[in-house]
C-alpha cells in the first residue's frame, strides 16, 4: 500500500467532521457525511492492522513496549492535561489511565481510541501468527470468535460500551488480509469491482449509518455496515496511487499528526469551537477555523515530540559513549 500516510490524513479529516462539523445547508446528502464520518476510525483500525501484517517479524514484548511509549505514555499525558484542564476529580483520572473508563462507556470515555489501539496492539501478533500458521482458515476462525465475544458481551455480560470496539474487530481482520483480498479483487475487474463496492456500500452507510443506526443483532453495528465502503475507498486510493504518480502532500501532512490531533481536539476543541462561533457567527467558517488551528497545534506538539525524541536519544549515546570510554 503505497497511500498509507494519505489515507490516515483522510480518516483525520473524517474524524475531525464528525467531532466539529455544523450542517448548515440542511441537504440530506450533507447530513449523511456528516453523520457517517465515524468511518474515519475504521480507516485508522485498518491501516494498523494492515501495517502490521506486513511485518516478517514481530517480537512481542519489544514490540508492546514501543507501543506503549508511543501510545500509551502519550494517553497518560493528555489524561494529565485534561485532569487540569477541565479539573477532573482524580478517582476520574485514574479510571481513565487504567482504562476502566473505556469499558464503562466506550465511545464516550476520554480518549478512548488510544485504549482501544492499544488493546488492538496486545492480541494482533497473535493474529498474525494464526495467519501465517493456518491462512485463510483463521480468517473464519477469527470472525467465529468476534460472533462468540459479541454473544458473550451482549447476552452474558451485558455491556454494551465495548460494542465500540468489539465491532471494528472484523475491519482488523481484513486489515491483516487485505494484500490476499487486494490481488483476489483487483487481479482481474479492478475498477469495476471497486466501483460497485462503493456504490452498495454509500447505499448501506445511508440507509443503515446515518438515515437508521443499525443497532441489531448486537450494539452498534452499524459499524459492520460500513466496511463494504471502507474497504472500497481504500481499493479505491491504492489503485489510484499505483496507476497515477501523485504526491498528496496535504494529506501526507495530516497523516502523520493523527495522534497528536486527535488528543488536542478532544479536549480543547469543543470550547475553542464554540468560541470561535460566537465569535463569527459562520457554521462553515467555524469548521474550517477550529480545523486549522487543530492541525496547527498538533504539528506544534509534533515538533515537540520529534525534538525530545532526539534529545533523548542523544543523551543515551553521549552515556553509552562515556561508559565504554571509562
Amino acid at each position: 500500500m503505497k497511500c498509507k500516510k494519505s489515507i490516515m490524513g483522510l480518516a483525520a479529516l473524517l474524524i475531525m467532521i464528525f467531532h466539529f462539523y455544523i450542517p448548515f445547508s440542511g441537504l440530506k446528502a450533507e447530513l449523511v457525511i456528516y453523520r457517517a464520518a465515524y468511518i474515519g476510525v475504521d480507516i485508522f483500525f485498518f491501516v494498523s492492522a494492515y501495517s502490521l501484517a506486513q511485518r516478517d517479524r514481530i517480537e512481542y514484548w519489544k514490540f508492546v513496549g514501543n507501543r506503549l511509549l508511543s501510545i500509551y505514555i502519550p494517553f497518560v499525558l493528555f489524561a494529565v492535561v485534561a485532569n487540569f484542564y477541565e479539573k477532573w476529580k482524580y478517582p476520574r483520572f485514574f479510571k481513565v489511565i487504567a482504562g476502566i473508563e473505556f469499558f464503562k462507556r466506550g465511545g464516550g470515555s476520554f480518549l478512548w481510541f488510544f485504549v482501544a489501539i492499544m488493546l488492538i496492539y496486545l492480541i494482533a501478533p497473535f493474529l498474525i501468527k494464526l495467519k501465517k500458521r493456518f491462512g485463510l482458515k483463521a480468517f473464519f476462525g477469527m470472525l467465529l470468535g468476534w460472533l462468540l465475544l459479541g454473544v458473550l458481551c451482549k447476552d452474558v455480560l451485558g455491556n454494551r460500551a465495548v460494542f465500540v470496539l468489539i465491532n471494528r474487530l472484523p475491519i482488523i481482520f481484513i486489515g491483516i488480509y487485505y494484500e490476499e483480498i487486494r490481488k483476489l479483487l483487483l487481479k482481474k475487474s479492478g475498477l469495476p469491482v471497486i466501483i460497485a463496492g462503493l456504490i452498495a456500500g454509500s447505499y448501506l452507510i445511508y440507509r443503515y449509518g446515518s438515515i437508521e443506526r443499525l443497532n441489531n443483532p448486537f450494539f452498534e453495528m452499524y459499524y459492520i455496515i460500513a466496511i463494504p465502503f471502507v474497504i472500497s475507498l481504500i481499493l479505491l486510493w491504492d489503485y489510484i496511487s499505483s496507476h497515477v504518480s501523485i504526491r498528496n502532500l496535504p494529506m501526507q501532512f495530516i497523516g502523520r499528526l493523527t495522534l497528536e490531533l486527535y488528543g488536542l481536539q478532544m479536549i480543547f476543541g469543543f470550547k475553542l469551537e464554540t468560541r470561535i462561533y460566537k465569535a463569527t457567527g459562520q457554521k462553515l467558517i467555524t469548521f474550517l477555523i477550529t480545523a486549522v488551528c487543530l492541525i496547527v497545534a498538533a504539528y506544534i506538539l509534533y515538533l515537540i515530540k520529534k525534538l525530545t525524541v532526539k534529545l533523548i536519544k542523544k543523551v543515551k549515546e553521549t552515556s553509552y559513549e562515556k561508559s565504554t570510554i571509562d
